[in-house]
């Protein structure tokens, strides 16, 4: 007699095997590769034969991960030498003013924006630190700030921070488009916005002492005006300052009692 059976076959599916993005060196320190633990054996373009390598050279870098079932999967990386320093974008030039006898005035500034591809640190040659906001003296000063990557690539911009004891009634900016009026004034002022403002724009009034007294947004589209208060604040010279897409403008404020 005979007897018969039945053997079903099926193809494994395919796995997904990814070693990840490639990859930047940074500092001296290498890069791990790490080809996972579903496999029972690796073998790496280096000849290594372990489930993860350090690399520390530039270069594209394969790995065959073998399972139990004797089924290959591959991959590749490509680990880069870093060749461009940060991009580094400094925070625009900015002006405060102070009464006569006054000497020095605070001012905290933001930092500038860094981007790269390794880790780096940021200074500045106003106080050696990642912080340049502080106490500046009267006229222009030039803060140079420095970021230098792993690698040692460095790259610098400027900020100009400007004081000044000039208390004439002029406006500081000739911005045509905005009216800041009365100017002398008892303590409300009205600004207005002409065609080439648009959307919110953000004021601030500074003391002569430095310290922020009104900061908050308001519309600033063609005809519109708005309400400015210093009526709670005593009598003096006031630094107006109005930042919108189109950058910073200053005025001199004028309270009179």
């Amino acid at each position: 007699g005979s007897t018969t059976d039945t053997l079903h076959l099926s193809a494994a599916a395919n796995e997904v095997f990814d070693l990840g993005p490639d990859a930047t060196l940074c500092g001296t320190a290498g890069i791990a590769l790490d080809a996972g633990n579903d496999g029972i054996s690796w073998l790496w373009s280096t000849g290594a034969t372990s489930q993860t390598v350090v690399v520390d050279e530039p270069g594209t870098y394969w790995v065959d991960v073998a399972d139990e079932r004797g089924c290959y999967v591959s991959d590749s990386v490509t680990v880069s030498a870093d060749s461009q320093p940060p991009v580094l974008t400094c925070p625009a030039d900015t002006m405060g003013y102070i009464a006569v006898g006054g000497s020095t005035l605070f001012f905290s500034l933001s930092p500038p924006s860094v981007s790269d591809a390794c880790p780096y640190a940021l200074t500045n040659d106003f106080n050696n630190s990642a912080n340049a906001s502080g106490t500046y003296p009267i006229g222009s000063t030039m803060v140079t700030w420095t970021a230098t990557d792993e690698n040692g690539l460095t790259s610098t911009c400027t900020t100009t921070v400007a004081v000044s004891t000039n208390v004439g009634l002029g406006a500081v900016d000739e911005d045509s488009d905005v009216r800041v009026h009365p100017n002398p004034g008892s303590g409300l002022y009205y600004l207005s916005f002409g065609s080439t403002y648009s959307g919110t724009v953000l004021v601030e009034v500074v003391n002569a002492f430095g310290a922020t007294v009104v900061q908050r947004r308001m519309p600033a589209h063609q005809g519109s005006m708005q309400v400015l208060d210093l009526s709670p604040y005593a009598a003096g010279i006031y630094h107006l300052q109005v930042t919108s897409e189109r950058g910073q403008r200053y005025w001199k404020l004028v309270v009179e009692r």
